[in-house]
């Protein structure tokens, strides 16, 4: 993953976290980090859903916060509140 792209969503992070209370859900957080990440053109899907296999046979499903896309790499971003 290119460093630039991982820095311009730390980035975007610290932004959203500087403006919002610390009361704020942590749906309010990804709503922001969404529009963050789209005004900065930086492509993502948000909560996909992924099966998880074993053995080649499907235990169930995982479904990220969001998957941030740069060129030929992908990366997981996972939201917390604290």
């Amino acid at each position: 993953m290119q460093d630039s792209v991982i820095a311009d969503v730390l980035m975007a992070a610290q932004r959203i976290h500087d403006k919002l209370n610390r009361s704020s859900s942590e749906r309010n957080y990804h709503n922001a980090l969404e529009i963050e990440l789209s005004y900065h053109g930086i492509d993502f899907f948000s909560e996909p859903r992924y099966a998880n296999t074993y053995r080649g046979v499907e235990i169930g499903y995982v479904n990220p916060d969001l998957i941030v896309l740069s060129k030929n790499d992908e990366m997981v971003v996972e939201l917390k509140q604290s």
